[in-house]
């Protein structure tokens, strides 16, 4: 899958606060703070109002399911 391009938005749903990701199933940070294995909306091009339209597919009303690579 290929990277998404500089200017696309990512959407992050929820509370971001710190304990919510150390509490994470599979939710690693680095030892440079970036984190990884977090639920993200993201696609090159959309806008937030694309990014957060609700899904039939998913659960969570807003949000689609993919992978950020």
């Amino acid at each position: 899958m290929p990277g998404l391009p500089d200017d696309a938005l990512v959407v992050r749903g929820g509370e971001d606060l710190p304990e919510s990701f150390a509490q994470g199933s599979g939710v690693a940070v680095e030892a440079s703070g970036k984190v990884q294995g977090v639920s993200v909306n993201a696609a090159p091009g959309l806008t937030l109002k694309d990014l957060t339209a609700p899904n039939a597919q998913t659960v969570t009303p807003g949000f689609r399911i993919g992978r950020l690579a």
